[in-house]
């Protein structure tokens, strides 16, 4: 199996459910004007690097002519900021999360214990859910992604609930070749240093085991998330992906 191929193809596919796609003999720009400050939904991935000064260029006139700022992720291509780490500093450009990890659930550690959470796979969202479980920084752009990526059968929001409102939450996706990903783990700041990212972790584990199958894979950066993850049996990953991005910031 072509793994980095395969990502590339679903990558794309998941592309489609939230933004618009154009595709350029340099890559693709994504742009969902609807959701402008969504950074998943406005970015660019680059295939070709053949002339790759004014691709960049290209890039960031693109986004800045429409308000937004120029976004660049890197696509399942491990040396590709190697070779344009230089170009894209040239440009204006700051690369950032080039330090994270790929991990895979290796040795998966079943826990049998009551949670302080009460768990849920959360299959629709309405006005009260938003205003319970979202920051006030969340819901100028999170809820419109996510009403939309919600209806896809091959992701699983998962949140933990104290009393009614959420203290964590991970999404579990399903690439459909034996390869699922697990994103956006987030443990709410009023939330932090209690053990509730740890019960998370222990949940999805069980239910990823239990309702789904393959490999499950991450990518982390944070130092104390990734000895949380190795308790349950996650491990570096070295036929993983590199990941990164770069992006200029508008001035004000």
């Amino acid at each position: 199996m072509d793994y980095k191929k395969n990502m590339r193809e679903a990558y794309l596919r998941e592309q489609s459910i939230i933004t618009n796609t154009f595709k350029k003999p340099w890559g693709y720009l994504f742009l969902n004007e609807d959701n402008p400050i969504f950074h998943q939904a406005n970015h660019a991935l680059i295939t070709d690097e053949t002339d790759i000064d004014q691709t960049l260029e290209e890039i960031k006139y693109f986004y800045q002519s429409k308000g937004m700022e120029p976004h660049i992720y890197a696509f399942h291509d491990d040396d590709q900021l190697d070779r344009l780490r230089d170009k894209l500093i040239e440009h204006g450009y700051k690369i950032e999360n080039d330090d994270e990890i790929e991990m895979i659930l290796a040795h998966p550690v079943i826990e049998k214990r009551e949670y302080r959470q009460t768990f849920k796979r959360v299959t629709e969202i309405d006005d009260d859910f938003i205003l319970k479980n979202m920051s006030e920084e969340e819901r100028t752009y999170f809820p419109k992604a996510m009403k939309l990526l919600i209806k896809d059968k091959n992701r699983h929001f998962i949140y933990g609930f104290i009393d009614g409102v959420s203290a964590t939450s991970g999404i579990i996706v399903d690439y459909g070749f034996g390869i699922s990903v697990l994103e956006n783990v987030e443990t709410k700041a009023n939330q932090r240093n209690k053990g509730y990212a740890s019960e998370l972790i222990s949940f999805i584990v069980n239910y990823f085991l239990t309702n789904m199958n393959g490999r499950l894979i991450l990518a982390v950066e944070n130092e104390q998330a990734k000895h949380i993850y190795e308790k349950y049996g996650f491990r570096q990953w070295h036929g993983g992906s590199k990941f990164w991005t770069a992006s200029i910031k508008l001035s004000k």
